[in-house]
This record gives structure tokens, sequence and C-alpha cells, in this order.
């Protein structure tokens, strides 16, 4: 009897292992099928990218993942490997050169990040740290967009050079249609989150956030948009205030001589 006991105990105890089992993929099985994506597409060699983290549901054909892509710019991407074809899936795959241009832009506008510190403790905004303590975004508020015939242009030349001159680059760019978020349409976009929990129920305002980049002689010549959305961040809730009529926005322009005009606002609608 004791021996029954303990067999139905292992088997018990199996169960969750078997089924967390198929939720975690070893890396090894997607480093090929991604490697291959990487160089075929972008150029970037084995040796500069890592793959974070693999995560797969139980009885789903899709293995998701996070990747680390070291040169010629840091950055971090997702990446979706179908398990049986063992091709990425780009639908559902965040856009990987939006990521590196997004990279690029880090390394060589310091300056904008440093101005970026400042607003969000003026104006009481998620740091890139409070966003996310544990797994803290790469610059959470900051992403790309580029018009995808642009885009395709751009690839081929950064897939035989290995370098993205961002300012010469912005000077070209128009602004493009939106791809996964309304706020998602000037080249260089800061989306930043006001959090509603225990704050002052008046949300920042995007322009004045668009003077203080002004002021600061950062920015340079290209297309911008500032966005702020509400967040309610508690110890137990987190949710995004999507349609929220207190998030507003600024889309801007900077021209060669530093000048602002404003192209569309949501400030004071």
């Amino acid at each position: 009897m004791r021996k029954l006991k303990v067999t139905v105990f292992t088997l018990l105890l199996s169960i969750p292992l078997v089924l967390l089992s198929g939720c975690v993929k070893n890396s090894k099985l997607v480093e090929k099928p991604i490697g291959d994506y990487l160089s075929e597409k972008y150029g970037i060699k084995n040796e500069d990218f890592k793959i974070l983290s693999t995560s797969q549901g139980f009885g789903i054909s899709d293995i998701q993942t996070k990747v680390e892509i070291r040169k010629p710019y840091q950055t971090f991407t997702s990446l979706t490997v179908n398990e049986n074809s063992l091709e990425i899936d780009e639908k559902t795959s965040r856009d990987v050169f939006l990521e590196i241009f997004k990279g690029a832009y880090i390394e060589q506008h310091r300056d904008v990040l440093k101005q970026s510190d400042k607003i969000t403790k003026k104006y009481n905004l998620l740091s890139e740290f409070s966003f996310n303590k544990k797994t803290p975004k790469f610059y959470y508020y900051l992403s790309v967009d580029i018009d995808e015939q642009q885009e395709k242009e751009l690839i081929v030349k950064f897939k035989r050079e290995q370098k993205i001159n961002t300012d010469n680059i912005m000077k070209m760019l128009k602004d493009s249609k939106p791809r996964e978020h309304a706020n998602y349409t000037g080249v260089i976009n800061f989306r930043y989150y006001y959090n509603t929990y225990k704050n002052s129920k008046t949300v920042p305002n995007a322009q004045s956030i668009v003077d203080d980049f002004e002021k600061s002689h950062v920015l340079k010549e290209g297309i911008y948009k500032i966005a702020v959305e509400t967040i309610y961040s508690s110890p137990h809730k987190k949710s995004l205030g999507r349609t929220d009529s207190r998030n507003n926005s600024v889309m801007f322009t900077v021209d060669e001589q530093g000048k602002f005009e404003i192209l569309k606002t949501t400030v004071g609608s």
C-alpha cells in the first residue's frame, strides 16, 4: 500500500513537469534558423547575437524567442520560429531593422537620452527602470517607424555596409503610416507612460515636453512624435489606458537650423 502511494505521488508530481516541458524549448533548436535569418537578411554574424530566452505554449507550434543583437549596435528583438518548418514568422516577429535602427540611434544620441531622463523626472513619467523593475525594457518609450519602401532600401545598404548614420538617414525619411499603434507615426517616437495610481489626475502635456526638447537643442533634423499615455500600475494590477481621453500627443519636424514645426497635435482636443 505504501509503495502504491509513493507511485501515485510520483505520477502526480511528474504531471506539471511534463506540462512545463512543453512550455520551454532549448535554444539550440532555434539557434540555426535564427542565425540563418539574421545573416541572410541583415548580414549579422552568428557571434554577434545571443538568444536570451525561448518559450512555447503547450500544444502550440510557434516558439517565441527573445534575442540580443550585440553588433554593429546593441539592441533587442523578438522572433517567432515555427517548430515544424523552423522558419521565422515575420508577421508575428518584431521588425528587426527598426530595432537595429533604434540601437544605432541610442548609441549616437546619448544627449537625447539624458534630456529624456530629465523629462521623466520633471513630469513624473515612468522611467526606464520604473516601467518594469525585474526586466527593464530597452528604453521602453523609444520606437522607430520608417516607410516600408524606404526601409527596404535601407536594409539593402545596411546588409552591405553594416553601419547606420541615423542623422543622415533621418534627413531624407518621410513620415509613414502607423503599423502597430496610432502613436507610431513619426520616424523617432517617444511614448511616455504616466502612472495614474496614487498620482495626480492631471496627465502631463505632450506640448510642454516638446517645448523642453526644443530648448535643449538635442534633437537633430527629422520627424518626431511625443506622446503621453496613462497606465494604471499598482502592486497588484497593471493596465494600459489605451482609450483614456487624457492621452495626448504632438507630431513635429525639426529642420536643419533646429526650428520646430508642429504637424499634428491632440493636445487640447
